[in-house]
């Protein structure tokens, strides 16, 4: 899977997807505070999460993923 350009967010969807895990795996480690995310939204609406590359790839690295994706 192709990253992004460097200037449009990810989505925990997009996120997901490259690992082939589920949604609920990406908002757990959110959560967590190992994955640095952005929450888009108003408050008391249902929230977006905006994940810029560097941050996936360094969670990735974090975690020990072999199959980085090219930032950038």
């Amino acid at each position: 899977m192709a990253m992004p350009p460097p200037d449009a967010p990810l989505t925990t969807a997009d996120c997901a997807l490259y690992m082939g895990r589920s949604v609920d795996y990406v908002h757990k480690v959110i959560r967590l505070g190992h994955l640095r995310a952005t929450r888009i939204g108003l408050p008391g609406e249902r929230g977006r999460w905006a994940i810029t590359p560097e941050d996936f790839r360094a969670f990735l690295e974090m975690v020990g993923w072999h199959r980085l994706p090219k930032v950038g």
